[in-house]
């Protein structure tokens, strides 16, 4: 597929309603951002409503399927400069809106196609700088090219919206996959999704609320970042030590990728005595660990159940209350999962479309794991 066809059946000069407002398709522009040797393409469609205001209408392929996010420009409350927005990175706090919000994710775009009516100033060639901060329900952007910058917010719009807005079928709106072109090659492939089960679509919906699909490919309009390098392997399957003053038994060993928002890395997960887990980089910190027990869920704590929790929200494990920290997906072991926290008490659990499971533990001093299994 050319990277620079359009992936849909909505064209230039095709009109229809989104969100109450009547829109017609003056444009369509195609952007990417080369990771590692390979460059990742979407569409975003330039609309402008009856008052000759414009909004633009974001198409990708993520990874639970076709994704559409619809985007109108606004003006912070506290003003920010270029200069400024420059300096932020993932985890800074900002208040566009005026509730401080953190900042997901941060990259640079380049415009590499555009069809019929691009937003004014938008040049094929052009690169932009961009940072996005989501506040669970709406995602904000800060986008600026030289001295000029720009802020949007933009809320998730589903397939049916679209094709009942302009008329379309639904299955012409659904792409035919992530074009991606390896930069040194040329060579252009094409991606496509399987069709996910009840429970993991719930959680997916879950996480495009809470923020953008972390397993998405990097974009303008929200972007996954460089996955981080896997930490060495400290421990050998065998090596026994005591911690907390018990003694254990080093049984097994995986690496398990993780996907957050904002974050892409490994952690390893190594058994003791067959039933606990000792993890290390839970959160992304090659120099933390964490040593976990099995613990009882509430019974109502189903697959669907946890699927439907969202950062800050309680959960009780073992007639304990933690906090929900973050989700996750951990796509080589076909699971989805969250982190708990209550101070230093830390609590994992994942599940599939049929099982649960979960553990809950405190996080332990480097020095004192490298020390028992040396």
């Amino acid at each position: 597929m050319n990277a620079h066809a359009n992936p849909t059946a909505l064209t230039v000069g095709k009109s229809g309603k989104l969100c109450g407002v009547n829109y017609r398709v003056a444009g369509r522009v195609v952007l990417g951002v080369t990771v590692q040797g390979e460059t990742y393409y979407w569409n975003e469609f330039h609309l402008m409503d009856d008052t000759g205001q414009s909004a633009t209408l974001v198409f990708e392929e993520g990874e639970g399927g076709p994704e559409w996010k619809l985007f109108v420009m606004f003006e912070p409350v506290e003003p920010m400069a270029v200069a400024e927005a420059a300096r932020k990175r993932v985890g800074d706090t900002v208040s566009l809106d005026g509730k401080p919000i953190k900042i997901t994710l941060a990259g640079q775009s380049r415009v590499y196609h555009i069809e019929g009516q691009a937003p004014e100033g938008v040049e094929v060639g052009d690169i932009a700088n961009y940072f996005n901060a989501d506040t669970g329900f709406e995602m904000h952007v800060a986008s600026w090219t030289g001295a000029e910058i720009e802020f949007y917010r933009g809320i998730d719009v589903t397939v049916d919206d679209v094709a009942s807005g302009f008329g379309l079928p639904v299955e012409g709106l659904t792409g035919g996959g992530l074009a991606l072109e390896s930069a040194e090659t040329g060579r252009t492939t094409g991606s496509s999704w399987p069709v996910l089960p009840k429970v993991i679509l719930v959680f997916v919906a879950g996480l495009i609320a809470f923020a953008a699909y972390t397993a998405s490919k990097e974009r303008r309009f929200g972007a996954v970042p460089v996955k981080q390098k896997t930490p060495p392997v400290r421990l050998v399957v065998r090596a026994s030590g005591a911690l907390g003053g018990q003694f254990y038994t080093v049984t097994g060993h995986a690496v398990i990728e993780i996907a957050r928002v904002g974050s892409r890395y490994d952690w390893h997960e190594y058994t003791l005595d067959n039933k606990l887990l000792l993890i290390n980089n839970l959160t992304g910190n090659a120099s933390h660990w964490h040593l976990l027990r099995p613990a009882q869920p509430a019974a109502s704590l189903t697959p669907t159940a946890a699927a439907a929790l969202r950062a800050n929200d309680p959960l009780s494990l073992d007639g304990a209350t933690l906090t929900v920290r973050d989700l996750f997906q951990a796509p080589g072991a076909g699971m989805f999962g969250l982190l708990a926290q209550s101070g230093n008490e830390w609590a994992v659990v994942r599940w599939t479309a049929r099982d649960i499971e979960c553990y809950r533990g405190a996080s332990l001093p480097e020095k004192d794991v490298v020390a028992a299994f040396k």
